[in-house]
């Protein structure tokens, strides 16, 4: 996979102008954000929606975690393993 150069955007209004806004828009292009807005009705609600997933399986790993850790210790224990 070839990599295209990167491209630093610093969100300023001051900054604004006519190339960074057609910068903005084929990073989207390219990225495919452009055809996520096309099939999202309610941009802020599928947004928040991914955070609350992003949270909801972080809180998952980390209880998997602690399970596991202590599913190793209980059986360290039987086993005398030490």
């Amino acid at each position: 996979m070839d990599l295209e150069k990167f491209i630093s955007f610093e969100f300023k209004w001051s900054g604004v102008n006519e190339s960074i806004i057609r910068q903005t828009i084929d990073f989207c292009i390219k990225t495919g954000i452009m055809n996520l807005f096309q099939e999202v009705k309610d941009i802020h609600d599928y947004l928040l929606g991914v955070e609350v997933g992003m949270d909801t399986n972080a809180r998952k790993n980390r209880s998997g975690d602690i399970f596991r850790k202590n599913v190793a210790k209980q059986k360290i224990e039987e086993t005398n393993w030490w």
